[in-house]
């Protein structure tokens, strides 16, 4: 109900509720039912604005309660409101903001550009006035909204997880505060920034510097941190020696492959010093004996048939040697991987807390040998063979991190697929012991009604993606017009049609990549494809001939090149590529889910999809660490391949300890893999011989 005009609302608190209850605890119940509706009234009722410009703030609650209930300030604290950009449909935040972003960026030609002189060209103005608003009812030293709201995106931008690590880093690089607009000496403190960045303040500079990253990635402008200027970016060792000493201590004395004579020539430290050597430069375990020697030769450094014969014998003073077993490799590094997963968990809690999404995935150990060699299995014709080594692992895809929580060998003692079933079904049940699992990601083996029928049994919602067929072919002809695809209830059954399982279906446009509008639209318009986009073409794997032509055809761009298509259509201000299939619709990509699914939803589960699968590429290029080999044993191929695996996540956890102490959220590992397998060297090589 609305008040009269010029209402005092402390005299109304006093007419409503009598002294005696002020100092009660009941009183807080009463406010919030009936006085905080009010008190949001009044807010609006001071200013002209309709709710749409308005939000709701945390602390609206303990302002008014300490302030007008208690009596500690006059009425004149609560300030009218300071004049609000306005937010209709046609003139929307996001849109200004957005306008902001491509004519800066349109008129920039560097190559390279620091984040904070970038910044300094942007006003902001819809979230610098939503700082203004919120800045002037709570804190009486002024600072530019203008500033605050820069550093709002350049939080983003630079990774930076707190607001107390912010503060530090301005002080530490006082130039990078006086560019954002903060005079000299007078930078807020982190309160000043929890509150300023609270609610839609914070939401508006996420999305600015998403919006900043994908202009600077469309016109290849590398965006520069004050960081990488100054040479930050070198890291501190002691935090990674620490991360050194934690696998020395816990996990390498796990897969120990020394002798156990009393007083053997080389300690286990030795022989993981010529494996991490043969891991970080993918080579053979004789040529990687022979550069250690070189490169370290005060090193006590083994020969390959020394390392060889310690992994696949026990040899122990007054016995005979023992051959090591399959078995026994394997639940010596599935210990290894559970301790592997308490540090981890201990590091970082928040990754492991809470339902996880994770991956299901097959590598292949290719191999050139004979086809009856121990655990080959054969696999798609890959570089010249149809055999290889396979192996399964289940992976943690959170928060920009693929952390394996447990690998394991695929048998060539039953059928492949059969196998693979197997190891999988044992992989989810490790995985439900150590987390709760959200959904699973899989790829296209995986759409099998056994596989789908072990996630129903483990109660488990699922995305897979699925293959072409002919059946899928014919869904796709049908409906070759529809954007998006879904068809609930899908069935599907074996070969044997005696086990069907019922999922929903969808399948959506396989985007290839998006382009700046206002780049090539003009270009297209005339149909001119420019060098420029030739390049991206390329770079995206998608290269076009000098014979391609390009025509606009009701409202979207065709480009042709041969036998092969392209689609162009301008999709929310950005020109998205898609590619021609044979039916002439546009290609898609299938899955099935356990999910509720429409046409919304759809493109969603398929965008975290490809995010999720296509996680973290810098590591899975980086984290390949397996030496070579040749050999035949089984025993050492199991223990190259776990070994390989053990690095890898020690790898991750190193960067996650990295980006917690440094307070960074990086797009990168903040270490690489080469590099850490050097400190790991020179840590094992300190300890010394036993």
């Amino acid at each position: 109900m609305p008040g009269p005009a010029g209402s005092n609302p402390a005299a109304l608190v006093k007419d409503r509720i009598p002294p005696s209850l002020l100092s009660k605890p009941i009183l807080k119940c009463l406010f919030k039912t009936f006085l905080c509706p009010f008190f949001n009234y009044n807010r609006l009722f001071q200013t002209s604005y309709t709710p749409t410009t308005t939000f709701i703030y945390p602390y609206t609650y303990t302002y008014y309660y300490k302030y007008i209930l208690e009596g500690i300030a006059p009425l004149k604290a609560i300030p009218p409101r300071a004049e609000v950009f306005p937010l209709t449909e046609e003139n929307s935040t996001k849109n200004i903001l957005e306008v902001e972003v491509d004519k800066i960026f349109a008129d920039l030609s560097s190559k390279a550009l620091k984040i904070s002189e970038l910044l300094s060209a942007f006003a902001l103005p819809p979230i610098s006035e939503l700082v203004k608003r919120e800045y002037k009812n709570v804190w009486h030293t002024q600072y530019a909204p203008s500033a605050i709201a820069k550093a709002a995106v350049y939080k983003e931008l630079i990774g930076i997880i707190s607001c107390d690590t912010l503060v530090k880093y301005l002080k530490r690089y006082p130039e990078e505060a006086k560019i954002l607009g903060f005079n000299e000496g007078e930078i807020p403190g982190h309160r000043t920034f929890s509150r300023c960045f609270i609610g839609k303040v914070g939401e508006l500079a996420k999305w600015v510097a998403w919006k900043i990253r994908d202009a600077a990635d469309e016109k290849a402008i590398r965006l520069i941190d004050q960081r990488s200027v100054v040479g930050e970016k070198k890291l501190k060792k002691d935090e990674i020696k620490k991360i050194c000493k934690l696998a020395e201590k816990h996990i390498f004395p796990m897969i120990s492959i020394a002798s156990e004579y009393h007083n053997p020539k080389y300690s286990n430290e030795d022989m993981l010093n010529l494996l991490l050597h043969a891991a970080m430069t993918n080579d053979f375990a004789e040529d990687a004996s022979n550069t250690l020697k070189e490169s370290r030769p005060n090193w006590n450094v083994p020969n390959a048939d020394t390392l060889l014969y310690h992994i696949k014998y026990h040899t122990k003073y007054g016995k005979e040697k023992k051959e090591r077993s399959k078995e026994e490799i394997e639940r010596i590094f599935i210990k290894a991987f559970d301790t592997i997963f308490k540090i981890a968990k201990k590091q970082n809690p928040k990754l492991f807390k809470g339902k996880k999404d994770i991956a299901i995935d097959f590598t292949d150990w290719l191999y050139y040998g004979k086809s009856d060699t121990e655990m080959v299995t054969g696999t798609k014709p890959t570089r010249g063979t149809s055999w290889a080594y396979k192996f399964g692992s289940i992976n943690i895809v959170e928060n920009g991190t693929r952390f394996t929580l447990l690998a394991l060998p695929v048998s060539s003692e039953l059928e492949r697929g059969e196998e693979m079933l197997r190891v999988t079904e044992k992989l989810i049940k490790y995985a439900k012991k150590k987390i709760e699992i959200d959904r699973v990601y899989a790829d296209k083996w995986f759409y099998n009604v056994k596989f789908i029928k072990i996630l129903r049994e483990a109660n488990t919602d699922f995305v897979i993606q699925v293959p072409m067929n002919k059946r899928i072919t014919k869904i796709l002809e049908d409906n070759k017009d529809k954007d998006t695809i879904v068809i609930e209830d899908f069935k599907l059954k074996d070969k044997t049609n005696k086990i069907k399982e019922k999922a929903n279906f969808f399948a959506v446009k396989k985007r290839l990549f998006n382009i700046n509008a206002k780049r090539f639209e003009d270009d297209l318009n005339k149909g001119v494809i420019s060098e420029e986009l030739r390049t991206i073409f390329k770079t995206k794997g998608s290269s076009l001939s000098e014979a391609a032509t390009v025509i606009k055809e009701n409202g979207e761009w065709r480009i042709t090149d041969g036998e092969k298509r392209y689609i162009i259509k301008k999709e929310k201000g950005k020109l998205n590529v898609y590619r021609k299939s044979e039916n002439n619709g546009e290609e898609k990509v299938c899955f099935i889910t356990s999910l509720d699914v429409d046409e919304k939803s759809a493109n969603l589960y398929a965008e975290l999809f490809r995010r999720r699968w296509g996680i973290e590429t810098s590591y899975r290029v980086e984290g390949d660490f397996k030496p070579k080999t040749t050999s035949k044993n089984p025993v050492v191929r199991l223990y190259y391949f776990f070994f390989s695996v053990c690095v890898y996540n020690i790898w991750v956890i190193a960067n996650m300890i990295l980006s917690l102490v440094l307070g960074v959220i990086a797009d990168k590992p903040l270490i690489t893999a080469k590099r850490l397998i050097v400190l790991l060297q020179m840590s094992l090589a300190e300890k010394g011989p036993p």
